[in-house]
């Protein structure tokens, strides 16, 4: 059985050192009581052959407790780390049906091949296709999977992966692309403290005193749309807003500061775009 942790908040604000919430901050992290979410992550990141993915670990993190604030009385989450291959199918069988929760979100980083093969930290590979085919996974209209990956959209080269599995995901980078972590206490190649010190900010307060300045590129675009938000998602065509709000923010860095460190970032709904496929916003 795959040990899973499940990261109770009050654990969690121990961990960060007894952080609370300010009432001067963003109005992003008011909480909303409409909705239940459930956040699954599998994060491969103690490579031993390879780069450690350390700031993809610190993103896994930093999005449950986004989710924290904004869903406090109504989530449920677990985070698996560094698990074999039949951990991995073992988690994948497990995420919740649609009964479970209304909002499923699944956070996935790894190491990752252009044709979506996966290394894990025990030198071990496998597909996303085969992970898929060899599977059962409980369907669920409501679940947003967040792939954290190099050449991340490589995956919707899998059918099983909208038909099955993900009808709504973000990826981290193209088909044929890495994807880069940045540092938030290194002032080169950007500074992201300066450019953007909400972000920094958040991050300082709920990351803790040991948190290192590193995060994937994807973790900064999530917590920089975050501290933006004037409102929770309540459904899912306001988590469909809120991908959009990701892409731009991924899209406005990469045209208008720089391309390096950076990705192609793409919210996609069945394959498509999801700036075609949802209405604009203005109040979210």
């Amino acid at each position: 059985m795959i040990s899973r942790v499940l990261l109770l908040s009050m654990a969690l604000w121990a961990m960060a050192g007894g952080c609370t919430l300010d009432a001067a901050a963003s109005p992003s992290q008011a909480p909303h009581a409409g909705i239940s979410v459930g956040y699954d992550g599998f994060v491969n990141w103690d490579f031993h052959h390879r780069m450690k993915l350390v700031g993809w670990k610190t993103t896994a993190l930093m999005i449950q407790r986004t989710l924290d604030l904004w869903y406090p009385q109504h989530s449920r989450f677990s985070i698996v780390e560094n698990g074999p291959p039949a951990a991995f199918e073992e988690f994948l069988h497990a995420l919740p049906g649609e009964k479970e929760c209304d909002i499923s979100i699944v956070y996935l980083a790894s190491h990752q091949s252009p044709v979506a093969e996966w290394d894990f930290t025990q030198r071990k590979y496998l597909t996303l296709k085969r992970a898929l085919q060899e599977t059962s996974i409980a369907p669920h209209p409501g679940r947003i999977v967040i792939l954290d990956a190099c050449y991340a959209a490589a995956a919707l080269h899998q059918p099983l992966w909208q038909q099955t599995f993900a009808p709504v995901t973000l990826f981290a980078s193209s088909a044929y692309e890495e994807t880069p972590d940045v540092n938030f206490h290194d002032s080169r190649p950007v500074d992201f403290a300066r450019r953007y010190p909400e972000a920094y900010a958040w991050l300082k307060k709920n990351l803790g005193w040991g948190w290192d300045g590193r995060i994937s590129f994807l973790g900064f675009v999530w917590v920089q749309s975050f501290v933006t938000s004037k409102a929770p998602p309540a459904n899912m065509g306001d988590w469909i807003h809120f991908l959009q709000r990701c892409q731009a923010v991924a899209a406005d860095f990469r045209n208008n500061v720089s391309r390096t460190p950076s990705s192609e970032v793409t919210a996609s709904i069945n394959g498509r775009d999801a700036y075609k496929c949802a209405k604009q916003n203005p109040d979210n």
